[in-house]
């Protein structure tokens, strides 16, 4: 899945209630599999859909995948391929949960939400 589809495919349609109500109950699991550890003045995010441990700042700003050619983040990459295989999402789905799932995320670590 390319990020420009999948970005460009956020913006065309919205989520039914139902489709909605699924995919809140989806990121709300998938922030409770979040572990957030915070040292010294870092953050750091280990997902339930990545080996990787994320920074903060890598979390905010999405970080390519270890090659200065690929436009698609590690971030949405592996939340993508996640969402996709264990919950079924189709893109529009994944869209919308990975930007509600980041939110939930910046805020958590920024103290606004526990």
């Amino acid at each position: 899945m390319e990020l420009r589809t999948l970005s460009h495919s956020i913006n065309k349609q919205p989520l039914m209630d139902k489709q909605k109500e699924y995919v809140d109950k989806v990121v709300d699991r998938i922030v409770s599999e979040t572990q957030i550890s915070k040292r010294k003045a870092q953050s750091y995010i280990l997902t339930p859909f990545s080996e990787r441990v994320f920074s903060a700042h890598e979390f905010s700003e999405g970080k390519d995948l270890n090659t200065r050619y690929s436009s698609v983040s590690a971030l949405t990459h592996y939340f993508s391929l996640y969402a996709e295989d264990v919950y079924a999402l189709d893109i529009i789905e994944i869209g919308y949960a990975l930007k509600k799932y980041r939110n939930i995320i910046m805020l958590t670590i920024n103290g606004v939400i526990k």
